[in-house]
């Protein structure tokens, strides 16, 4: 019976190897590199599992009758729904001989971002203290240091701390935050933290 043989190999959307079992991001991607060789050449792949089932075969690749050696490259985007997975692949050759192999996966939740120690100071008069912080850059901003920027820091910035007479100690999106005049900033967060619009929400 002539040989035919499958083998996989796989990695993350930033490039790194994905072991066979391995951890993937929920709503990421990775992509798994098919090889065969059939000494009586390919002729289809079949693909199943928790993927959509699909077929690829020769014609599909543009591979003469009798090619011994292929390749398929598969990306597989992942859910937003944790657990295992599972993609099942059978290799066909031109005599309806078959090989397969199957690759497994969990999807797992994206690791939390932690920044601990972040220090942010009262408002002043002059707009120097540090009274601004961006999660996403790790960093602390006055207000100097948004509005004589090019770059758009406003977009950035999650909240601002103040003393209040009635709040006392408090912390404001920008949308919300009152102490300072912040139409100039091109961007303004809502005081969910989250949502972005244009000055006011």
């Amino acid at each position: 019976m002539p040989n035919i043989d499958i083998s996989l190999s796989a990695t993350t959307s930033d490039g790194t190897t994905l072991v066979d079992g391995g951890n993937v991001t929920a709503a990421d991607s990775f992509s798994i590199v098919i090889s065969i060789t059939a000494e009586a050449g390919f002729n289809t792949l079949n693909i199943s599992g928790d993927v959509a089932s699909s077929a690829i075969n020769r014609n599909d690749l543009e591979l003469a009758s009798g090619t011994t050696d292929a390749e398929v490259t598969l990306t597989v985007s992942t859910s937003n729904s944790l657990g295992d997975g599972s993609i099942d692949f059978e290799a066909v050759d031109e005599e309806g001989n078959t090989a397969t192999a199957s690759f497994s996966f969990v999807v797992v939740s994206p690791a939390a971002k932690i920044q601990t120690a972040v220090m942010l100071y009262a408002p002043l008069g002059d707009s120097s203290s540090q009274t601004f912080y961006s999660i996403a850059n790790n960093q602390t901003y006055s207000l100097g240091d948004v509005i004589s920027t090019s770059d758009p820091v406003s977009a950035s910035i999650d909240f601002g701390y103040y003393y209040g007479s009635s709040d006392n100690a408090a912390l404001a999106s920008p949308a919300e935050y009152t102490i300072y005049d912040l139409s100039a900033w091109e961007i303004t967060k809502c005081n969910d933290f989250s949502c972005h619009n244009h000055h006011k929400c």
